[in-house]
């Protein structure tokens, strides 16, 4: 009886250990031939998955298209990130992007971030730097010693990898939670490669990482929305903000509401101003300068009171790593206007910029109470230079900018060899009108905008000076259908509304804006908004 367990016992197990290999060749069987029939829709789904990034970005550390790291097994730290060492982070910057940061790195580690471009989303010409795309990449560090040095470099599936831009930083080694911006500017792209991988490797290791940025950068000129800061300080602990409006990006981050103001919503494409500002912060905006030229630097502001001030700097960066502001920086004062909390105006300065500097626009608010709603830089025209004198009467449409409602479409009879682009235009029949051109600007409608750039001469003829330059009067010829049309002129921080006759679209008279202070310099930029619109306008003087 014994003899015969034994038997069935080796008979049974024989049976499962058959069935058992059958079981695994059939399995081995059947992921041999998925592998072998799905290979490229598994490498197609694998890329798939792969994060791709779209400009511009601000990513955490941990959300690396791919990464190596050479504890693998051996995860440090008090936060949990899908294997990476990751340490809680101190640094209010690097909060809002993720509450921990990357730790514990080793040499020859590094992270690689996958983005694509598109040529489109850049504001200027690619083709104007050696048919490169330009982007800005600021990654955020620490390290306890000074020296540890960080390897930067951006490749793509084109270039050859000894092509491929690099640059190589070291960190401050400020201390582990003394996280600070590195920023490589001016990082030229291959314009025909859609995709970009970005390598931050760890050359020593010991470095801390909380974020990563690739941005377009700005180029002047520009305008800025004032929601569009690079950075913000802000000193108080209540929040005033319009979410729905303004967006959620900024929320936290500043007050703001939305404005009211025509030319910040349409010349600045600013939806929203920055608002309840305290005394002692401040807002910049950094960017580029590709030709060397006179620019005018501004900020658009607006104020009920006129007891506050607001700085407008332009600070100057040589080196695009760690090194001091090494220009003493360009900083003007401004009064608030006091106009209204909406009632905005632009102050600014004339400057020459040169190119291959790093620059940065910061509006400062020393006294609090003052509310912006967007920065920038213009090409300052010298119109009218050592070839006019004011007193001075010029055509309405010899602007220097204009905002017309429908660029494409032209109405009016003017002469084409008289028009111009951009603005409706109708032959002038009015006397006083015709010494200043054939044509008038006609067909308003409301928010349309025109600027003209002019020009007080060294011999302007007996200045009436008031407490900051001269004073002028500023004279529109103007014409309207009816009654309640409205014209809003601005210039060097003043602002007046004018009422159109409303005598008929043929009828011009002279409306005066008197005794008008201007700003001790010889340019000024003078902005007329058709704020109702259905206004004609043939001629302005200045004297």
């Amino acid at each position: 009886m014994k003899y015969i367990s034994l038997l069935l016992y080796l008979f049974l197990g024989l049976c499962r250990c058959s069935a058992a290999a059958q079981n695994s060749l059939e399995n081995n069987g059947l992921q041999i031939l998925r592998s072998a029939k799905d290979d490229k829709n598994e490498e197609e789904a694998s890329k798939a998955l792969v994060t791709v990034f779209d400009l511009p970005f601000t990513a955490s550390a941990f959300v690396a298209t791919d990464h190596q790291e050479s504890r693998s097994n051996d995860v440090l730290g008090n936060c949990d990130r899908d294997g990476f060492d990751a340490q809680r982070t101190y640094d209010q910057t690097c909060q809002r992007v993720d509450l921990c940061h990357l730790g514990w790195t080793e040499p020859d580690e590094y992270l690689m971030y996958e983005f694509a471009t598109d040529k489109n989303d850049f504001s200027w010409d690619p083709y104007e730097w050696d048919e490169k795309l330009l982007v800005t990449v600021i990654v955020r560090v620490a390290s306890y010693n000074a020296n540890r040095m960080v390897q930067l470099q951006i490749g793509n599936d084109m270039d050859a990898k000894e092509d491929w831009p690099t640059q190589i930083f070291t960190t401050p080694g400020r201390g582990y939670q003394a996280f600070q911006d590195v920023t490589w500017y001016n990082v030229r792209l291959n314009k025909d490669a859609n995709r970009h991988q970005l390598f931050v490797k760890f050359l020593d290791g010991n470095v801390n990482l909380c974020s990563v940025t690739v941005k377009i950068p700005r180029i002047a000129p520009f305008r800025s929305p004032a929601l569009d800061f690079d950075y913000y300080l802000d000193r108080d602990h209540v929040r005033f903000y319009n979410s729905e409006v303004c967006g959620v990006e900024r929320e936290g981050l500043v007050d703001a509401q939305p404005t009211q103001d025509i030319i910040c919503q349409k010349r600045d494409n600013s939806k929203c101003n920055i608002g309840w500002t305290f005394a002692g912060e401040y807002a910049y905006y950094d960017f580029e300068v590709l030709d060397s030229e006179d620019y005018r630097v501004w900020a658009r502001i607006a104020s009920e009171r006129t007891d506050k001030t607001v700085r407008v700097e332009l600070q100057v960066k040589e080196n695009p790593r760690f090194d001091p502001l090494t220009y003493e920086p360009s900083s003007y004062e401004f009064a608030a206007p006091g106009l209204g909390w909406q009632e905005f105006v632009d102050v600014g300065f004339n400057i020459y910029l040169e190119s291959g500097f790093h620059y940065r626009l910061r509006v400062a608010f020393d006294d609090g109470a003052v509310n912006l709603c967007s920065a920038g830089v213009d090409f300052m025209v010298h119109w009218g230079v050592g070839e006019y004198e004011i007193p001075i009467t010029f055509n309405a449409l010899n602007y220097d900018w204009a905002l017309d409602s429908n660029p494409n479409e032209h109405r009016g009879n003017c002469p084409a060899e008289h028009q111009v682009a951009n603005v409706d235009s109708k032959a002038a029949q009015d006397g006083t009108c015709l010494q200043s051109g054939p044509c008038y600007v006609a067909f308003t409608l409301p928010g349309e905008i025109l600027r003209y750039d002019f020009s007080t001469a060294v011999n302007f003829s007996e200045p009436r000076q008031g407490p900051t330059g001269p004073m002028v009067d500023v004279i529109l010829r103007i014409a309207s259908f009816g009654a309640n049309k409205h014209i809003l002129v601005e210039v060097d921080g003043n602002r007046h509304v004018l009422e159109a006759p409303g005598k008929g679209w043929d009828e011009f008279e002279d409306v005066v804006w008197k005794n008008v202070q201007l700003r001790n310099t010889f340019y000024h930029q003078l902005y007329i908004t058709m704020t109702t619109g259905y206004v004609n306008l043939c001629a302005i003087t200045i004297q």
